[in-house]
């Protein structure tokens, strides 16, 4: 039985309960399965696509770049796109859990912030926090926090994204 999220099965005496511990075993197993190959898209999966949408726009791109903050730390980016207009490094925020969407975005607000310094010998240099927005697991508070550093575009616009990058700093 599905009680309140909690799997339980009845049983009358101590002969039952070995059954009972192993029905219970297998049926959180298969809970599981379900719970896996029904979850939102994985990071890998969205980054992938990016990978793939700059690629047919003929877009010149690094992944997995990475750079030294003004505090010493290093960072990586997943993508930095270059065009004869401008340069952008772009964090692709990208997760399938609420809880670890605003950790994410902090995570995010603290890279942009350490590498501030960068624009200041790179005048044409963006930052873009591309969010993954086809998950409901972002809120306002979300946006605004990284909106304060960087430029924002949900990827479930993604002429919005290839605009952006093109387009002058």
């Amino acid at each position: 039985e599905l009680d309140r999220g909690t799997l339980t099965r009845k049983c009358k005496g101590t002969a039952e309960t070995r059954d009972a511990v192993v029905r219970v075993g297998l049926a959180a197993v298969r809970v599981t399965d379900l719970w896996f190959t029904m979850r939102p898209r994985s990071v890998e999966s969205v980054a992938d696509e990016v990978v793939d949408l700059l690629t047919e726009e003929a877009f010149d791109f690094d992944q997995g770049v990475r750079l030294t903050g003004r505090s010493g730390r290093l960072w990586t980016l997943d993508i930095q796109a270059r065009t004869p207009a401008r340069t952008s490094l772009v964090a692709l925020l990208a997760t399938g859990s609420v809880a670890a969407a605003h950790r994410l975005a902090e995570h995010t607000v603290a890279a942009w912030y350490d590498l501030s310094h960068l624009r200041e010998a790179q005048p044409r240099l963006s930052f873009l926090s591309l969010v993954d927005d086809t998950s409901d697991v972002w809120n306002e508070e979300d946006f605004k926090l990284v909106e304060s550093l960087s430029d924002v575009r949900r990827w479930s616009r993604p002429d919005e994204v290839v605009d952006y990058l093109r387009r002058a700093a």
